[in-house]
């Protein structure tokens, strides 16, 4: 086939995709034999069975045509202008993946301490004794 190197473990991944494809393909004609009550799955099941799933996975792109009367009909939108801010834009702090989405709940011994308020009164007696 001009393949002139390969991994070894690409033929197990081919292998397995067309196991797969092959039974999809198989099971669907079977379903088609047993809507035409037939005993055996014959070639005209495999045949529906094969354009059917050909039918729903390849689809052909829209012509050129139409793709560049989509594309001028787009382009023909101004785009909005641009709001100038000196330094970086960033969306609303909701919306930042770096404002914080947590709280933290601080003992009250460590707000009394970084308040400078010192010790609960509590402590502060039982330092005294």
């Amino acid at each position: 086939m001009g393949v002139p190197s390969y991994t070894p473990s690409v033929v197990h991944l081919l292998l397995e995709t067309l196991h797969a494809h092959v039974a999809e393909t198989l099971a669907d004609a079977r379903v088609y034999a047993d809507h035409a009550d037939k005993a055996q799955v014959d070639a005209d099941d495999v045949r529906i069975a094969l354009t059917a799933r050909e039918a729903g996975t390849f689809t052909a792109p829209p012509p050129r045509d139409v793709l560049l009367q989509i594309a001028r009909e787009r382009n023909a939108l101004p785009l909005p202008p641009v709001a100038f801010h000196a330094g970086i834009q960033l969306p609303p702090p909701e919306f930042q993946l770096t404002s914080p989405n947590y709280n933290i709940a601080v003992p009250a011994r460590t707000a009394r301490v970084r308040a400078g308020l010192g010790p609960v009164p509590e402590e502060r007696a039982a330092v005294a004794a």
